[in-house]
């Protein structure tokens, strides 16, 4: 499969996943963030909601997982697709199998929903977390604490 070839016949850019240090847990999004601001040469941009969410996610243990989306091209918020799914679900089973984590955490019930049809190649936390765009409601940020924490403490049962 040629991504460059998937990614420009969509013409959008190519997102890949961000890697950082740690693997164990592995937090799937649908796409990532569509943005105006967006610079298609760094995959690192975050918004604010997006830094509020690793930093609630490092705050619990979590700092360093990787952060990748199943759909790896940006596109406005409703825009996904099934044939985009379908065209990048291999590019995310692979990320999954070289990198092997202990745990896949949905972010969004969207995702939840695509990687359930995945199968079990990997194990899946059975619940997804809240998508970071609810964090720009500061009375949700609790909320988000309180799904972490559960996941922390499913997490630590492994």
């Amino acid at each position: 499969m040629n991504v460059k070839r998937i990614a420009e016949s969509e013409n959008k850019q190519f997102c890949y996943g961000r890697f950082l240090p740690s693997t164990e847990v592995m937090f799937v999004a649908e796409m990532p963030s569509f943005s105006k601001r967006w610079n298609p040469r760094n995959n690192f941009f975050i918004s604010n909601t997006d830094k509020l969410f690793v930093q609630i996610l490092t705050k619990h243990g979590f700092g360093g997982s990787y952060i990748t989306d199943i759909v790896k091209t940006c596109a406005p918020v409703g825009d996904l697709e099934p044939k985009q799914v379908e065209s990048f679900t291999p590019f995310l089973l692979k990320e999954i199998e070289i990198l092997q984590p202990r745990l896949v955490v949905a972010v969004g019930k969207r995702a939840l929903r695509e990687l359930v049809s995945f199968g079990t190649s990997f194990r899946l936390y059975p619940q997804s977390l809240d998508h970071p765009a609810r964090l720009r409601f500061p009375s949700h940020v609790p909320v988000f604490e309180e799904q972490v924490k559960e996941l922390r403490s499913f997490f630590n049962g492994l």
